[in-house]
């Protein structure tokens, strides 16, 4: 075997070592949760010293599998950690299993895709695939119907995978940003305050759907232009 070959074999091998023991945790733990932040806070927080590790690999877990938006995740993580510690864990995860997941489908190819996608997302395989970094940009930032899928279906474009999961990672902070905050004042916001933040959700989808052409087109015209 070439050395190729050899770090081939043993990349798998590692990406099914994860898979298999975040799966195991997250099974015995977390999947009758997975829904409730509060819950999912407690069950984390009954770890210890170890709640980073567990939070790590769940949110791993998440991004393989997508049992539930990672939003939920984000929230559970300014709600244990705090915002700045918060971000910071949730953002190395998001590069850490993105990563993996396009590593998964580059290596494979998008016959594996159906056991970690459902038929929505791989719905938009190609389109990105067609359109490329633009569009996979614009649903890194911006909330949309593929969610943490968008890193399989990166994955089978022919762009480099380390120029991809360094801009969808800085496309993701945002997003992070917001929930992780929102996670640390969760218990101060009060009725009014949760009120206001489910109308600016609404906001930010509606902004979506009326300006995603547009500003897919202004990043067309960034990217053609460097």
């Amino acid at each position: 075997m070439t050395r190729k070959q050899i770090f081939g074999v043993i990349s798998t091998l590692i990406i099914l070592a994860i898979i298999i023991l975040v799966s195991i945790i997250f099974v015995r733990n977390f999947k009758s949760i997975i829904n409730d932040p509060v819950a999912v806070r407690e069950s984390i927080q009954g770890y210890g010293m170890m709640a980073y590790l567990v939070y790590f690999l769940l949110y791993i877990f998440q991004i393989f599998f997508a049992p539930v938006p990672g939003q939920v995740l984000n929230i559970v993580s300014g709600m244990i950690f705090g915002p700045i510690k918060g971000f910071v864990i949730s953002w190395v995860a998001v590069i850490a299993g993105g990563f993996l997941a396009m590593l998964v489908s580059r290596f494979f190819g998008k016959k594996i895709l159906h056991l970690f996608l459902e038929e929505r997302a791989l719905g938009f395989e190609k389109e990105i695939t067609r359109r490329g970094l633009p569009l996979i940009l614009f649903l890194a930032l911006f909330p949309n119907p593929v969610g943490d899928g968008l890193f399989y279906l990166a994955g089978l474009t022919t762009i480099p995978l380390e120029i991809l999961i360094i801009l969808i990672a800085i496309c993701r902070i945002p997003g992070i940003l917001i929930y992780v905050i929102a996670g640390d004042r969760v218990m101060s916001f009060g009725v009014k305050g949760w009120i206001i933040g489910g109308i600016g959700l609404c906001l930010a989808f509606v902004l979506y759907f009326i300006f995603n052409k547009r500003i897919e087109r202004l990043l067309e015209r960034y990217i053609k232009k460097i």
